[in-house]
């Protein structure tokens, strides 16, 4: 992996440049990109799954991954402890994926933001594919001509090859959404002074 832990993680500022042949950015638990005052760059040239963890908070930031499986997944191998999602509440997201460009083994909820995926779109793979929920909200720019599959999606996603801003139905938040993060249901950051040893994974 370019940059691993098993604990949470925080990406707020800087530059960051990564050629992975794994993962290029892991979390085994919680992953936090970005603040409403703090903008990363991450330019991810090469990695086999981009951005994965089990909970992915992306809040701000200028991110670009190129991933040969999926660009953003979550994920975990033990993730008994959380409801899988991906929650992108603003930044700038440029995703070019072989398979998923994001994938949700949870939730997807799109609050706000400029996305714009390339990927697979076919078969079992999607722009966008998710297992739980799945809300994308009027204040989300999203450019994703490989469609939306999940549970309530018609077999093998919906497909609109002609409209290049086409984000699938919308629908109303999952609810709880920030809650599933923590077990006391409080959003993880910095000053939190929790010890990573204490933390569910």
């Amino acid at each position: 992996d370019g940059i691993n832990s098993n604990y949470d993680m925080f990406i707020l500022s800087g530059d960051i440049i990564i050629s992975a042949a794994d993962d290029a950015i892991h979390s085994d638990t919680i992953l936090t990109i970005g603040s409403e005052t703090e903008c990363p760059n991450i330019n991810i040239l090469t990695s086999n799954e981009g951005i994965e963890a089990a909970v992915i908070n992306i809040y701000n930031g200028d991110i670009r991954v190129k991933a040969e499986d999926d660009a953003i997944n979550a994920a975990n191998k033990d993730g008994s402890d959380y409801t899988f999602s991906v929650n992108i509440m603003g930044g700038t997201i440029v995703l070019n994926a072989g398979c998923d460009g994001i994938d949700s083994n949870g939730n997807v909820n799109l609050i706000a933001g400029a996305i714009d995926i390339t990927a697979m779109g076919r078969g079992g793979d999607a722009g966008i594919d998710y297992d739980g929920k799945y809300y994308v909200s009027d204040e989300v720019k999203l450019t994703n001509p490989s469609g939306v599959a999940g549970p309530d999606q018609p077999q093998g996603g919906l497909r609109d090859m002609n409209n290049l801003n086409f984000s699938g139905p919308r629908r109303e938040p999952v609810d709880n959404f920030m809650d599933n993060q923590r077990s006391e249901g409080e959003m993880p950051t910095p000053s939190d002074g929790e010890d990573p040893s204490s933390s569910n994974n």
